[in-house]
């Protein structure tokens, strides 16, 4: 799959619209499947959205700064 989210387990893909419904079903029914969508979905946002809390731009300034020798 090319979609980062879905090869990380994050996410169940559906190809075809005729498997929304079976796919919807297989999620609601599956606790363990439900689980490891749950623990994917948070394994790829730390992994791709790092913290999400508003100071990215901070982060990125003061790595800047650190790079070019600034106090």
């Amino acid at each position: 799959s090319f979609i980062p989210y879905e090869e990380k387990g994050a996410v169940l893909g559906v190809c075809k619209a005729e498997f929304i419904v079976s796919s919807l079903k297989q999620i609601l029914e599956n606790s363990s499947l439900r689980e490891n969508l749950t623990i994917n979905a948070k394994k790829f946002m730390n992994d791709y959205a790092y913290k999400i809390d508003g100071q990215a731009s901070q982060r990125v300034f003061r790595l800047i700064e650190r790079l070019s020798g600034q106090p």
